[in-house]
């Protein structure tokens, strides 16, 4: 399944909802080799948002959630949206200070997370919901009833604070619509292949918004990447090559890694699509190396969404031997 997203079709949540109707038992997050399908996604994230409007939570709220990397943050997410609220991702391994100012300053309602996390989280007087992978079944398994304006607020970000404080940058549903509505055009019409994309930007990253929605949205399966292996080249090489993923969000940096990883040691990968963001991006002969093992591979030279609130992009197709560096 793979259609292009069109302002007809309605809100973000609707699409994501359509595609569980159509391929309700298509494998949605691929974790650690455990799959999760859609139909068990949208169920554990209706019933988690009905716990969230339970404590209150509606439009315009601002819930943190802190759950580190895997299918529970995914639920997480959608389950915040799916309460009519904001999506403010907080990274557990990050200082306590910093968790703090992003906290107050984003004006938070509820901090949802696990045991695990809690005592170093500084939640001050707010309300803390703990979640796990299993939402009691006393909640429904259809979404809550709250309206779903595209003008309303989806997320906030933070910047990296290296010129100062981190300041948050808050998007609506319309700019997150826009935006998987460019990446989805220009990706163009489904390949022959399954879509598999990684979840591979850390959640604090709008990034990380692209690689979910502009897979769930097209009934692929999101590949969910553990820590450990954002910073172990050899070991993603070899995830990516036995999960044949076809497309990749990672920066510049990690593609150099990656480059030098199968250098050393060559593998059959599937990827037919890079995007590459957040650093400057140089073509050298070993990035040229790996790019012309993929056989059709497309590039695309990303910048934003944060830095601006919109994307823009330059687009390398046919030999990578006669792209720009």
């Amino acid at each position: 399944m793979d259609e292009a997203i069109d302002e007809s079709e309605g809100h973000l949540l609707d699409r994501f909802e359509a595609v569980v109707r159509s391929v309700p038992d298509a494998v949605a997050l691929d974790h650690l080799g455990e799959h999760l399908a859609y139909r068990e996604l949208d169920v554990r994230a209706n019933r988690l948002a009905h716990q969230l409007t339970e404590h209150g939570v509606g439009p315009e709220d601002v819930v943190a959630v802190c759950l580190g990397r895997g299918p529970d943050a995914i639920t997480a997410l959608l389950a915040v949206l799916k309460a009519g609220a904001a999506y403010l991702p907080l990274d557990p391994a990050l200082p306590p200070q910093r968790l703090a100012h992003m906290i107050q300053d984003a004006g938070t309602r509820l901090v949802l997370t696990a045991s695990t996390h809690t005592p170093a989280l500084p939640t001050g007087d707010l309300p803390v919901l703990h979640h796990d992978k299993h939402t009691p079944d006393r909640h429904p398994a259809t979404p809550p009833d709250v309206p779903r304006d595209r003008d309303a607020l989806a997320y906030v970000v933070y910047t990296s604070g290296t010129t100062g404080v981190p300041k948050g940058i808050a998007a609506t549903w319309h700019t997150l619509h826009h935006v998987i509505r460019f990446a989805v055009d220009e990706e163009g019409p489904a390949a022959d292949e399954p879509l598999v994309c990684p979840q591979f930007a850390s959640l604090g990253f709008d990034v990380s918004l692209l690689e979910i929605f502009t897979t769930l949205l097209r009934g692929g399966r999101l590949l969910l990447i553990p820590e450990v292996l954002r910073h172990d080249p050899d070991g993603l090489l070899d995830l990516l090559a036995d999960r044949r993923a076809t497309r990749m969000y990672l920066p510049p940096a990690m593609l150099d890694q990656l480059a030098v990883a199968r250098a050393d040691r060559p593998v059959d990968l599937a990827l037919t699509r890079l995007c590459l963001s957040g650093e400057a991006l140089s073509l050298h002969p070993g990035i040229r190396e790996l790019l012309s093992a993929l056989p059709g591979v497309v590039l695309e030279n990303q910048y934003g969404p944060s830095e601006t609130h919109h994307a823009t992009s330059a687009l390398l197709t046919g030999d990578p031997g006669t792209w720009p560096t």
